[in-house]
């Protein structure tokens, strides 16, 4: 089974790490932002990994509640 995982990152070695433990048929996408996660489609997101600062942590945890429908 294909899985997707999603990088909200600010440093570039953070995409090193997924994309060399997952297989080939599955997909890292990396943004730079939660809001842009809205471009997803989120049924096929089983993964949100976040690298952000203490300050912008709590409102990119509500972005991305508000926007990927999934079981919390």
């Amino acid at each position: 089974m294909a899985r997707h995982v999603v990088l909200l990152r600010r440093d570039t070695l953070l995409s090193i790490a997924p994309r060399a433990l997952l297989q080939d048929s599955n997909r890292v996408t990396e943004l730079p932002t939660a809001q842009a996660l809205s471009a997803l489609p989120s049924h096929d997101i089983v993964s949100i990994v976040m690298d952000a600062p203490v300050y912008r942590a709590v409102p990119d945890i509500k972005e991305i509640r508000s926007t990927i429908r999934a079981r919390w």
